[in-house]
């Protein structure tokens, strides 16, 4: 089986809004509707990026931020 990802919306009349992939095969398939919660993966890709930084950070990857570095900036 191989799955096939679909992203929509839906609309300000409950209308389930999508344009379908092309080249599909001919068969039986199934579909499953999530609700996306934008500000939960919002926040939950945050939350990895904070982790990820801390692993990085403890394990010497990182180096101190230095505002006064005019490459920072791009002068």
């Amino acid at each position: 089986m191989s799955t096939i990802e679909l992203f929509g919306r839906v609309d300000e009349k409950g209308k389930l809004e999508f344009e379908p992939p092309a080249n599909l095969t001919p068969g039986a398939v199934r579909i499953i509707i999530e609700a996306v919660d934008s500000e939960a993966e919002a926040a939950d890709a945050l939350l990895r990026m904070a982790k990820k930084a801390h692993e990085d950070h403890l394990a010497g990857l990182t180096k101190d931020l230095d505002l006064d570095d005019p490459e920072l900036f791009g002068d």
